[in-house]
């Protein structure tokens, strides 16, 4: 359980969202390993829209010379109220400080009442695209930009952008925090806290701080996959 996170999320309007989440490897992995396989599991609870489950397998491969690896993610979302689910399939592209990741979602339940009323449901399909670096002499600090986008039946579809940054304050502690700006729609900000249950190396306070010239990717192998747990319905 050393790669497990408990999370405090704060959304839209400031409505809170606890989770919990974890990465484990399928068999042995070492610092020699050139690839691996891994199940990322998920289970949160938030005010507006219920408990929502997340599990998934993936594989990542590394370079021989530790600088880049690729790798693909196979995810299944179950949200419980309305009983909505949704499958998703991701890549991601990570390389010295730098990172790109896709996802594409899409539903896989049918058209659901809400709570037992006559207003119908449909879980929305999408995709986000998110890039993301860090810096060689602050490896505890990451600043990201995601583009979104969600296919509503019943309105126009939405989509725009977040904007954040993720800082490492201790080897246990981060935070999340950043803005989101739907086009056409007021933005607002986010923020999430997490705790591991066991430290990484780098930190702000009592971690490294730099990073090698040539900067390795291993210590990113087993890093939870950056997707969209949330099932959005409309």
């Amino acid at each position: 359980m050393q790669r497990t996170v408990v999370s405090l999320r704060f959304q839209k309007n400031w409505k809170p969202l606890y989770g919990v989440e974890t990465l484990q490897p399928l068999g042995h992995y070492d610092e020699t390993s050139r690839h691996v396989w891994f199940t990322q599991e998920r289970l949160a609870n938030a005010a507006d829209t219920g408990t929502t489950a997340n599990i998934g397998i993936g594989y990542r491969r590394i370079a021989a010379n530790d600088e880049h690896y690729y790798g693909g993610n196979l995810f299944y979302d179950h949200r419980f109220r309305g009983n909505h689910g949704r499958m998703s399939v991701g890549l991601e592209y990570v390389s010295g400080i730098g990172a790109f990741r896709m996802n594409w979602y899409r539903g896989v339940s049918s058209e659901r009442s809400f709570d037992g009323a006559s207003r119908l449901e449909n879980v929305s399909n999408g995709y986000t695209a998110e890039y993301g670096t860090s810096f060689k002499n602050a490896r505890w600090a990451r600043v990201y930009m995601e583009a979104y986008r969600w296919q509503l039946r019943r309105s126009e579809d939405k989509h725009g952008l977040r904007i954040g940054t993720e800082l490492q304050l201790t080897p246990r502690i981060s935070v999340d925090m950043g803005y989101n700006k739907p086009e056409h729609k007021h933005g607002s900000p986010y923020g999430k806290i997490m705790f591991r249950l066991a430290g990484v190396d780098t930190a702000w306070f009592g971690g490294n701080h730099r990073s090698d010239t040539k900067a390795s990717v291993r210590a990113n192998m087993l890093e939870n996959v950056r997707r969209q747990h949330t099932v959005h319905v409309d």
